[in-house]
């Protein structure tokens, strides 16, 4: 439908360790993530996906390659 947005992704942000206990965000935290970004337009929206992955990464090594696609229906 208009205004819906399709996002395909590799493993590598939800599988990303980090967060206060060094642990994976896991694919709930990514689609929560997602769901609470949804608003914003999809500029934002990069910008955010990439701010929170370098809060959550901190200081750990990035582990896999990340790939995020939004796509918005017109």
């Amino acid at each position: 439908s208009p205004g819906d947005i399709v996002y395909l992704f590799t493993d590598g942000f939800p599988d990303q360790f980090g967060g206060e206990k060094g642990k994976k965000l896991y694919l709930k935290g990514f689609k929560t993530l997602i769901e609470n970004s949804a608003d914003i337009n999809m500029d934002e929206q990069h910008l955010l996906f990439k701010r929170f992955l370098k809060d959550w990464k901190g200081d750990k090594k990035q582990i896999d390659d990340i790939l995020v696609m939004g796509i918005k229906i017109k």
